[in-house]
């Protein structure tokens, strides 16, 4: 999870179940859940250079388990990680966001980067699954448009990221049917 302040512990299961219940309540009320930071983020001063190394045992049942458990309970969104895994940029890694999260776990969401320095590289990270740059564009946008011109950057790819934003944002959009009134906001029971 990489922010004690941020996690619901230390324990896979435990977080695995309370991440699975947040994203079910949040996405009743139509809001998109976005889980982060995929994955093994749990250093925070070194999040932008650490290298995580770990067996596919350890992989499975300490750094990932939970993460599937929320993507099971619907999660639409999930947010990749600054830090390195098996020496590859977690935002650019091929392995944990096209092979284990789409392929394997079957997610149809879209990712999207941390903000400013999650995406390095507009081809390795388009490439390896990332859907969206956030929040700054410095090497998607005009660049991305470029590297698929060029032949660098997959279009089927760009195409694949785009359907799953669009889909993901039409079926929450379609979903949304409840009038909210902005007196709600900021309001006493709110607050209490």
């Amino acid at each position: 999870m990489g922010r004690s302040q941020e996690t619901y512990g230390e324990e896979s299961f435990h977080i695995g179940q309370m991440g699975s219940a947040l994203v079910r309540g949040v996405q009743e009320e139509n809001v998109i859940a976005c889980i982060k930071h995929f994955a093994f983020n749990s250093m925070e001063r070194s999040r932008f250079k650490v290298n995580v190394t770990a067996d596919k045992r350890t992989e499975r049942e300490v750094y990932l388990s939970h993460f599937k458990d929320c993507i099971d309970a619907g999660a639409a969104s999930v947010m990749s990680a600054y830090n390195l895994y098996q020496g590859k940029h977690c935002s650019h890694s091929d392995y944990l966001l096209n092979k284990v999260l789409k392929g394997e776990w079957d997610f149809d969401g879209f990712v999207i980067s941390d903000f400013f320095l999650g995406v390095r590289d507009t081809v390795e990270a388009a490439d390896a699954g990332m859907d969206i740059e956030m929040c700054h564009t410095l090497y998607f946008g005009d660049k991305l448009i470029k590297a698929v011109k060029e032949g660098k950057a997959s279009e089927d790819r760009i195409n694949d990221a785009a359907i799953r934003i669009v889909r993901t944002l039409l079926a929450f959009t379609e979903a949304d049917d409840k009038e909210h009134s902005k007196d709600v906001i900021s309001c006493k029971e709110h607050i209490e």
